[in-house]
């Protein structure tokens, strides 16, 4: 069941050098049926550099999405699409994002906040760590009427 707290890994398959998903009313990574959201509305793309062990993450949006990717900064409006190297996504603590049907005065109504970030893991029965990469519903905020019920109850069972 998705509530908040709830960890999706990005898997990349061995042998392989990228993976992607989406995050939306009909993402692969993660579906969260709020109204108003699109389809696909975040695009993750994680890939390995050749010959590191370096990763470069690309984010591109699909629908409104506020960014805070910098420990004290605020959330600001994503334009386009962004990239980072695996290091600065641990830098800056994780990059988070707010997921809504609309921005107006660079503040959402309603929203889910995504984070990402990664961590190292030894795979069974190998010698060298991996990096695993990770999306986790951290926040939820709007009135219950704003999203369908179900969604309220699998973001905050406790709420209603």
């Amino acid at each position: 069941m998705l509530k908040k707290g709830v960890t999706v890994d990005i898997d990349i398959p061995r042998g392989e050098r990228s993976a992607e998903g989406t995050i939306g009313q009909k993402g692969s990574l993660l579906s969260i049926p709020l109204a108003n959201l699109e389809a696909e509305h975040l695009f993750i793309r994680v890939k390995r550099e050749p010959d590191s062990t370096d990763y470069e993450v690309t984010i591109r949006r699909g629908g409104p999405v506020l960014i805070k990717y910098a420990l004290n900064q605020d959330f600001e409006k994503m334009t386009g699409s962004e990239t980072f190297t695996d290091e600065e996504v641990k830098e800056a603590g994780g990059i988070r994002f707010r997921l809504s049907d609309r921005i107006k005065d660079e503040e959402m109504a309603t929203y889910v906040e995504i984070g990402l970030n990664w961590d190292t893991f030894l795979p069974e029965g190998a010698t060298k760590e991996r990096k695993k990469f990770f999306v986790t519903i951290e926040e939820y905020k709007g009135k219950p009427e704003a999203v369908s019920e179900n969604l309220y109850r699998l973001i905050d069972p406790d709420a209603l």
